[in-house]
């Protein structure tokens, strides 16, 4: 598993939190050739004229993985020409122009195209012999869930109200962290994983990717805790949205993340609980939660998703449905289908390399 990390400050709070990426790595690093200083497409692993199942018609998978893919590469080389950034990658230039208001469109056309590249790498067609992929789901991927959400069923209910709740564009990953913990969040606009609230960047040590990242402290290191934004309803002014409650921000998308986790009772119904502040027993004789932090094992709520590895990631992108006729109201059809060509192969890989460090340090 690549080593590729980097320090940030947290959108929501003061201290520094890292953010990882096990799998994107390879699967949405963009090809660069420093000798032509351009950005190109990388060679998906399906025939993108034969469409994606029932979830994208061939037209619509175009759309995405070739038209709007390659007019991203095509602006950011346009925005990177004679600069610094022309010859680094494409993840690189998302965390060096991150904090530079100067560098927005760069920053966006980067991140954009890095995440539709994830999205689309983590696809695979699916067939009327085989409507889905749910039967190459791992057996501790399937326990990771149960535990995590109650079972499937709740977790994809998870994923479409995150999905749901937007009412702009964005991106909703399945992540795990260093402690074996997985969850949801959500992005917003031109969001990504890589950088929270666009007030930090991190340099490079070693290789291209590099190992570590040293963080640079956020502008507003007053900025508090938001306990439990719910990733299902966050509008424009809440904290859940990433925008300044005292002025507009200075750039378009300035994403703050979101993670969800959910605890399960015995009975196997997931609960929602905070990711900042324990939650409280079940009272008069009700069954307490699993992994309930009032435990005596209490978990570590300062360190719990401070590392992040993307798992899958899913596009709220207005394209993404309209470009295969499920018309401008065919969102949540299009969350729907999403389902029948998700690569829970290439998904249970990615949740295998995660490290598992425990819960207490």
């Amino acid at each position: 598993m690549s080593a590729f990390g980097l320090r940030i400050a947290s959108a929501s709070k003061a201290r520094p939190v890292r953010l990882a990426s096990c799998s994107w790595s390879q699967a949405s690093r963009l090809r660069s050739f420093p000798a032509r200083h351009i950005h190109t497409r990388l060679p998906l692993p399906y025939n993108v004229e034969d469409g994606m199942g029932e979830f994208l018609t061939p037209e619509g998978l175009k759309l995405i993985a070739v038209d709007y893919q390659q007019g991203l590469l095509d602006r950011l080389n346009d925005a990177v020409k004679g600069t610094g950034e022309k010859n680094k990658s494409v993840a690189q230039i998302v965390i060096d122009t991150a904090p530079d208001a100067s560098r927005t469109l760069a920053f966006n056309y980067a991140s954009l195209a890095l995440n539709n590249s994830y999205f689309l790498s983590c696809l695979k067609p699916s067939t009327p012999e085989l409507p889905h992929h749910e039967h190459e789901i791992s057996k501790d991927l399937e326990d990771g869930i149960r535990k995590a959400f109650g079972d499937l069923n709740n977790f994809k209910s998870v994923v479409s109200a995150a999905a749901n709740g937007m009412v702009s564009t964005g991106w909703v990953w399945f992540v795990g962290d260093e402690k074996g913990n997985i969850g949801v969040v959500a992005t917003y606009g031109a969001g990504t994983l890589l950088t929270a609230k666009r007030n930090h960047k991190g340099r490079p040590e070693g290789s291209q990717y590099g190992s570590v990242y040293s963080p640079v402290e956020p502008s507003d290191p007053a900025a508090g805790p938001n306990p439990s934004a719910p990733l299902s309803s966050a509008t424009p002014s809440s904290p859940a949205s990433g925008l300044s409650r005292q002025s507009p921000p200075i750039h378009p998308s300035s994403p703050a993340r979101t993670l969800h986790t959910s605890a399960v009772t015995s009975e196997g119904r997931a609960v929602p609980r905070s990711l900042y502040k324990p939650g409280n027993r079940m009272q008069n004789g009700g069954p307490a939660l699993a992994n309930d932090p009032a435990d005596s094992s209490e978990m570590n709520f300062d360190k719990l998703g401070d590392v992040l590895f993307p798992l899958f990631c899913l596009s709220v992108q207005e394209h993404a449905w309209l470009g295969s006729g499920y018309g401008v109201w065919g969102k949540e059809e299009y969350l729907k289908r999403f389902w029948t060509c998700l690569d829970w192969q290439r998904i249970s890989t990615n949740y295998a390399r995660l490290p598992r460090t425990g819960l207490d340090e």
